[in-house]
């Protein structure tokens, strides 16, 4: 009997790559996606269980009733740091409480982990690089206030009712699909800029250090914490630094831009570094990240140059 796999957030851009992946992998895979952000597009497959609802529906306990998820992968969010300064209430409603209902479903329908996604948001100004597991948690935002709230329900929640859960911290996440809109990650906005030839503009003096993932090791790690790393932290990354002022001279030379580079004073709650200690994930998840930087950015930016070029 195949394993369920419920994906809340599964048409958003970590979640496609992922429904994907688990397909392949032999799943069966149910999403929950009130499509906000996401695209029904990301996964057009006769084989996905889709519901089109928010997750703070009162309709979410029929999801569970109907398709009876053995595990809960929960990616579902506000995912903006800025909007979260901005609207922290909604910031609040869909992280925190949003959250809640997922896991109180899970309680009730006997689901046997939850896998949630939380970020490197969680540490605020690192005190020392590599950021471990360990490290001091003070959130500079909302956003990141949201994320360790629900860790630490999830934590107490176990003590209570012995719900299995894995935490997943992110770093940077890039990849094929990622939104380039001022909610989109930082790399998918410079490449969106560059083979426009537009001028990407940098917030700071560039020198600020970014820990930058694939979406396809961060899938994987995902699946692996299924069946690995109960009841456990981990950061997922590459626990490799590089500035911000590389990506982009990176982009450029893949993207064969001679254009110039603007650059703008800082944003309130960027931080100047961040590296990820990936080692615990890699021991107990029997995983590590497979994909650098500059390949990851090649196959970026190729999968753009051919976006909507018909092939016979």
């Amino acid at each position: 009997m195949l394993n369920k796999v419920l994906v809340t957030g599964g048409c958003g851009f970590i979640g496609s790559h992922l429904v994907s992946d688990l397909l392949n992998k032999g799943f069966r895979v149910a999403v929950v996606d009130n499509l906000s952000s996401g695209k029904l597009d990301n996964i057009e497959n006769s084989q996905v269980d889709f519901y089109q609802l928010d997750i703070l529906d009162s309709s979410l306990i029929k999801v569970f009733t109907e398709f009876k998820p053995d595990y809960v992968v929960h990616l579902a969010a506000q995912g903006s740091v800025s909007a979260s300064l901005t609207n922290f209430v909604f910031d609040a409603e869909i992280n925190i409480k949003g959250s809640l209902k997922i896991i109180e479903m899970a309680k009730t329908f006997n689901v046997k982990k939850i896998i949630f996604a939380s970020s490197a948001a969680v540490y605020g100004e690192p005190k020392q690089l590599p950021i471990g597991e360990g490290h001091e948690l003070n959130p500079l935002s909302p956003y990141g206030l949201s994320k360790l709230t629900v860790e630490k329900y999830l934590n107490l929640i176990l003590k209570n009712f012995g719900v299995n859960f894995s935490v997943l911290r992110f770093s940077n996440v890039y990849g094929i699909n990622q939104r380039t809109d001022n909610e989109g990650g930082v790399i998918s906005i410079f490449i969106d800029n560059i083979l426009k030839g537009s001028s990407p503009t940098i917030y700071g003096n560039g020198n600020q250090t970014r820990d930058f993932i694939s979406v396809r090791d961060v899938s994987e790690a995902i699946i692996q914490s299924i069946f690995h790393g109960n009841r456990s932290v981990f950061n997922i990354s590459t626990n490799k630094a590089v500035t911000i002022n590389e990506i982009v001279e990176l982009i450029a030379q893949l993207s064969d831009y001679n254009g110039p580079i603007r650059y703008e004073d800082s944003r309130v709650g960027d931080i100047s570094d961040s590296l990820l200690d990936n080692s615990d994930a890699m021991d107990a998840l029997d995983w590590y990240p497979k994909i650098d930087i500059k390949n990851g950015l090649k196959e970026v930016i190729d999968y753009e140059k051919n976006k909507g070029i018909e092939t016979f």
